[in-house]
């Protein structure tokens, strides 16, 4: 059993091995002929030369990439302004393209509005979101003054303008996935995959609930996929509102917790674990539960807007991140000492994507409030950490399924080995009078066949042993003809067999006996079948004393049966 375990291993890493190498071929060429230097684009970075005006102080000739200062807050202005190079007027289908982080935007070419963002909103005090403006142009912009004016809506919104560029309208949006194309295969994928493995997981749930972890697994890759699609700002390929796509991404981030969280919970109920980890881990959901909660019903009343949270989901998840490492830790300090050779995937893989993303939430931190942004713009590389902690829980309930397989084949020898006679392959006599005490146990009523093989020792002793279990074997098959479908069906020893039919009555039984009867006389018809031959009683339960042990009904149908026998004349010759 143990080398079936291994083979079985083997077996589901071969499985996944093949599967990888099949997505690695479909995707590396989408990879290679999307690559950025493919993409022929008109493009002017308007980086240099601009004047800003931070909270009432001017900044003259700035480059912006360079530019850093201390963090706006709700209702600090800017204003920048710049005069448009000559060379962006050679750029056909013109469009300025500028990324504003909740803020109130005006744009104005030469002191004549061109666009607006987020006025309305802001005077209902709502969220106004971040993300990208496409600005069409008018016609003989170059040369005339750009100005843009900036209203910030929410506090430690940011400390330094991302790169604000003139493009060919009709290669925008070539150029950008280009360059965010690995990050939208990975959010794709993700959420794709959580659909997908969320539709069967629920169907499967129906039959076990042990199909709660695969729904994690789903949720996590799903909501982890929405995350990385918004922060990655991929999903204005889908809607141009920057709400949607700040809704998505904070409550993406703030309800993650929850599904990781609670994918652990047999692990934590596993006899082998402290019990102080049930309590630590009911603590979590209960705060990750009611985090997300708050944070959208006060975003949905407008009580308070979702980067006010921003700060304590951090927390959340480093505290996830470190009871998850704990649980996995005890684990493999449990499997050392039953010598049991397992790679903990979740080890493994939540530690390199740990160390992944509490360097990403450091650098997010230290780069938002002291060093600022290189080029005033921050691109997470987190969806690919999140993508290796997909694989190891998979890799993971991979690894359970097959313990639970190994499991269930050893208690299934097990119980082979217990309940079924060797022989006949039906129920033996332990299993049998086990049912007969459930049946009392739970109440149900049933009737009860108890069947004696004719001629059994006359064939043992004048055509051997080996024809006599010929004949038991050819008797148990046509019981199981009969009565399979109907209840249990026992070998109680020697020629003694027995039938139990719950909810059934004996006129039922004494009706269905002729199936029986029938399929006897097909065998007896056939010319080297061993004449088979028996007699039988019918008992219901409902005909004993209830005061009597559960065996009572078995009795009584015996005794019935060795009157059949000797009304028949067949004795046990």
């Amino acid at each position: 059993m143990g080398n079936a375990k291994k083979f079985s291993i083997k077996l589901y890493v071969l499985r996944v091995a093949i599967m990888a190498v099949i997505v690695v071929m479909i995707v590396a060429p989408v990879i290679k002929y999307t690559s950025p230097s493919r993409v022929v684009s008109n493009y002017c970075l308007l980086d240099k030369g601009w004047d800003v005006t931070i909270r009432g102080e001017a900044y003259q000739n700035v480059t912006l990439s360079d530019f850093a200062f201390d963090i706006c807050n709700k209702g600090d202005r800017l204003v920048l302004t710049k005069t448009i190079p000559e060379e962006a007027g050679k750029i056909p289908n013109p469009i300025l393209g500028y990324y504003s982080v909740h803020s109130v935007v005006e744009v104005f070419v030469d002191n004549k509005k061109i666009y607006s963002y987020g006025q309305a909103d802001h005077k209902k005090g709502e969220l106004i979101g971040y993300g990208s403006h496409v600005i069409s142009l008018p016609k003989d912009f170059a040369g005339k003054e750009l100005k843009i004016k900036l209203l910030v809506t929410e506090d430690n919104a940011f400390g330094g303008i991302p790169d604000l560029f003139i493009e060919d309208g009709s290669t925008y949006a070539i150029r950008f996935l280009s360059q965010n194309r690995f990050g939208l295969l990975v959010a794709c994928f993700l959420m794709l995959f959580g659909v997908i493995l969320m539709i069967i997981s629920s169907l499967m749930l129906r039959e076990n609930d042990k199909f709660i972890q695969t729904y994690c697994i789903a949720m996590f890759a799903f909501i982890i996929g929405c995350w990385a699609l918004c922060n990655g700002d991929l999903i204005e390929y889908f809607t141009n509102s920057l709400v949607v796509k700040v809704y998505l991404e904070y409550m993406s981030i703030y309800m993650v917790p929850i599904p990781l969280v609670y994918y652990f919970k047999d692990k934590v109920y596993d006899r082998n674990m402290p019990y102080c980890f049930r309590i630590i881990f009911w603590a979590i959901m209960g705060v990750a539960i009611s985090f997300a909660f708050t944070a959208y019903l006060s975003q949905v009343f407008n009580i308070a807007h979702f980067p006010v949270f921003l700060p304590y989901s951090h927390v959340i998840l480093v505290i996830t991140t470190v009871f998850i490492m704990a649980i996995s830790l005890a684990d493999v300090r449990y499997k050392r000492k039953r010598k049991i050779k397992e790679i903990n995937s979740i080890l493994l893989g939540l530690g390199v994507a740990s160390i992944i993303v509490l360097l990403e939430l450091l650098r997010f931190n230290v780069s938002k409030f002291f060093l600022g942004f290189v080029g005033n713009s921050f691109r997470s590389t987190t969806s690919f950490a999140v993508l290796i902690i997909v694989i190891s829980l998979l890799i993971d309930y991979g690894q359970s399924i097959s313990n639970a397989v190994y499991r269930s084949a050893q208690q299934s020898i097990l119980e082979k080995m217990a309940y079924v006679d060797e022989l006949t392959e039906l129920a033996n006599r332990r299993k049998c009078e086990d049912t007969m005490d459930e049946y009392k146990a739970d109440k149900v009523p049933y009737a009860v066949i108890s069947f004696d093989l004719n001629f059994l020792k006359k064939i043992n002793d004048s055509e051997g042993h080996e024809r006599g279990d010929e004949m038991l074997h050819d008797f148990a098959d046509l019981l199981k003809k009969s009565f399979a479908e109907h209840g249990v069906i026992g070998r109680m020893g020697g020629d003694e067999f027995i039938v139990l039919l719950p909810e059934k009555t004996t006129d039922w039984a004494e009706e269905h006996m002729e199936v029986l009867k029938m399929e006897l006389r097909k065998h007896n018809q056939k010319k080297d079948s061993i004449f088979l031959s028996t007699s039988y009683g019918i008992a219901q339960s409902s005909e004993v004393d209830v005061n009597d042990d559960a065996h009572a009904a078995y009795r009584l149908a015996d005794a019935r049966m060795y009157v059949n026998k000797r009304a028949t004349n067949h004795g046990r010759t």
